[in-house]
C-alpha cells in the first residue's frame, strides 16, 4: 500500500505541477504581473494562487463516520459525500475580505485547500511547489515578454477549471 501511495502521489503531483505552471503563467500575463515572475517569491505566490483558483483536483469524496445534518438532509455513517475543494478555496473571504476569484500572488496562502489538509494532505505538495516555481521563474527569465494570443478556454462543470491559457513569447 505504501508503494502505491508513493507512485500515486508522484502522478498527482505531476498533473498539479503542469496545471500550476500553466495557470501561474497565463494569469500573470493576463493581470500584467508577468515581469515579476522571475522573482521566486512572486512566482511562489502565483503558483499558490494557481493551485487555489484552478485546483487540478477540484473534488474529493469521503465516507461519513459520524451522523450530521446539513439543512434538511440527514447524513449517516457509511454515506458518501462529495466535497468541492475549489469552492472551499473561494467560500469565505480572508482577513482582508478580498474577492477570492481574483488572482492575487501577494495573498496569504496559508489556509487554502488546494493540496488537501490533515490526513489527506497531498504527499507531493512540496514537489509541486518547488518544480512549478522553478519552471515559472525559468520561463520568466527566458521569455520575459509573454502575451495572450486568445481567450482563456474554461470548462465549467463538475471539474470546473481552465482548459488552456493561450500565450506566446514575443521575440526581440
Amino acid at each position: 500500500r505504501e508503494a502505491w501511495g508513493i507512485v500515486y502521489s508522484l502522478s498527482v503531483s505531476t498533473v498539479a505541477t503542469a496545471a500550476a505552471v500553466t495557470l501561474a503563467a497565463g494569469l500573470s500575463v493576463e493581470q500584467g504581473t508577468w515581469e515579476r515572475m522571475a522573482d521566486p517569491a512572486w512566482a511562489g505566490g502565483a503558483v499558490q494562487e494557481a493551485i487555489r483558483i484552478g485546483n487540478p483536483f477540484p473534488q474529493a469524496s469521503r465516507f461519513v463516520r459520524e451522523s450530521f445534518q446539513i439543512g434538511d438532509v440527514e447524513v449517516e455513517p457509511g454515506d458518501q459525500v462529495l466535497m468541492w475543494l475549489t469552492a472551499a478555496n473561494r467560500g469565505l473571504p480572508g482577513a482582508h475580505a478580498e474577492p477570492l476569484d481574483r488572482f492575487d500572488p501577494g495573498r496569504d496562502h496559508t489556509q487554502h485547500l488546494g493540496f488537501g489538509s490533515g490526513y489527506h494532505l497531498c504527499g507531493g505538495l512540496h514537489h509541486v511547489r518547488e518544480v512549478a516555481v522553478t519552471a515559472v521563474t525559468t520561463l520568466a527569465e527566458r521569455c520575459p515578454q509573454l502575451r495572450l494570443v486568445g481567450p482563456w478556454k474554461r470548462f465549467v462543470g463538475i471539474d470546473d477549471g481552465y482548459v488552456a491559457a493561450p500565450v506566446e513569447a514575443l521575440t526581440p
